[in-house]
Parts: C-alpha cells; structure tokens; sequence
C-alpha cells in the first residue's frame, strides 16, 4: 500500500494502482479467477478503509475473508 501511495502522489492514476494491488497481482500469480476483483463466485475479501486507501491516515474499518466479518474498530 505504501508503494502504491507514493506511486499515486507522483502522479499514478488512482484506479491503475488499485488494479496493481489486486487483480494484476491476483493474475499474476495465476490466481485471477478467485481473487482480486468482486465478482459472483470468487472469495470475497474484502478492506474497507476511514478514507482514501492511498492516504496514510486512512485505517482499515472492516476487513471480510471469505466474506466473514474477521475485523471491524470503530
């Protein structure tokens, strides 16, 4: 996430580092037709954040494995 957030401070399209992050990572390792978009069928894990993803003061709020709530702060 750090990487892809100095990435997006130089300029990177927000969207093309999210893709970096999941489902070109997901395809990468062969494993594009379970992870790394949301889609009907595929493991749903999923991070939510306070705010932008790609800021650091953004925490996670929610995070779903498998579409399990596993942990939510407030």
């Amino acid at each position: 996430m750090f990487e892809a957030a100095v990435a997006v401070g130089y300029g990177l399209d927000k969207m093309t580092a999210l893709r970096a992050l999941t489902i070109e990572t997901a395809s990468l390792f062969g494993l594009d037709s379970r992870i790394g978009s949301l889609k009907n069928g595929k493991d749903a894990d999923i991070v939510i954040f306070n705010g932008d993803p790609f800021e650091y003061t953004s925490k996670p709020t929610h995070v779903f494995i498998d579409g399990r709530l596993l942990h939510e702060s407030n």
